[in-house]
């Protein structure tokens, strides 16, 4: 398979399983904000759509912001006749100017990036002072689906990923520690909390979607061990199920904060 068809593939598999995911914030997110007639909005890290489809249904002019061509593709599609211009960039050097947005919202983006603090530095840059700035970030250590994600490693019998930044630059995977980081990026908080859902999936969406998340070290197994990852998963994810859906507890940090 050659790469864009592979990175087509791995959007469309992410559309059916991670973006679902990222989407339990984006009611309470969208709201926050409000209804704007003519209000401008960054999507920064925008994957599928899903939020930029959201908010561009309240009104916002939207700039969805992603750095794979394949994941701006299928957000065209998702918000096709709605408001949003679609740009292929990254965090933290956006290329945007400054502050040419009225809110910008990263949703399940800083806790990914290299450098979280430089990232929301650049969200604070190009919103407007008085704008708003919504971020989301997963509570690491009381999240299934990240449990499940690292227990499928251990399965297979590879490290779990666990990507190490300096604590200057870092922050701590808590409401606070979202904050915390707000704060040291210019910004002031108006609300810290919890927001939490249960994800209801699939079992067919979701293998597919732990297996892109371990990407090539998966793939690299023979068959048997694949297929015993799988059966391994499959036993686990069993006890979350009722019917054909599996449902996942989840729980994240959500900061809404005014530059």
């Amino acid at each position: 398979m050659t790469g864009s068809r592979q990175r087509r593939a791995f959007a469309r598999t992410y559309q059916r399983s991670w973006a679902r995911l990222c989407a339990g914030t984006v009611d309470t997110v969208v709201a926050d904000l409000g209804t704007a007639a003519s209000g401008r909005l960054l999507d920064a890290g925008s994957g599928t759509g899903t939020l930029a489809r959201a908010a561009a249904a309240r009104g916002w002019a939207v700039t969805a912001v992603d750095p794979d061509e394949q994941m701006l593709s299928v957000g065209r599609q998702v918000c096709d006749g709605l408001q949003v211009d679609w740009v292929r960039s990254a965090l933290p050097r956006s290329g945007l100017g400054d502050g040419a947005f009225d809110a910008v919202v990263a949703n399940f983006v800083v806790n990914n990036l290299p450098d979280p603090r430089a990232a929301t530095e650049e969200l604070t840059r190009v919103v407007r002072p008085g704008g708003l700035v919504a971020l989301t970030a997963w509570v690491s250590e009381r999240t299934t689906h990240i449990a499940l994600i690292e227990e499928a490693f251990r399965h297979a019998g590879l490290p779990a990923p666990r990507r190490k930044r300096p604590a200057e630059v870092d922050f701590e995977r808590t409401v606070d520690g979202l904050a915390s980081l707000a704060q040291r990026s210019g910004l002031h908080p108006l609300r810290s909390r919890e927001l939490t859902w249960s994800w209801a999936i699939s079992w067919d969406d979701l293998w597919p979607g732990i297996v892109a998340a371990m990407a090539q070290p998966y793939l690299d197994l023979d068959a048997t061990a694949r297929d015993d990852v799988r059966e391994a998963l499959r036993r686990r994810t069993s006890a979350l199920e009722t019917g054909a859906v599996v449902h996942v507890p989840t729980v994240a940090a959500y900061v809404l904060a005014r530059r």
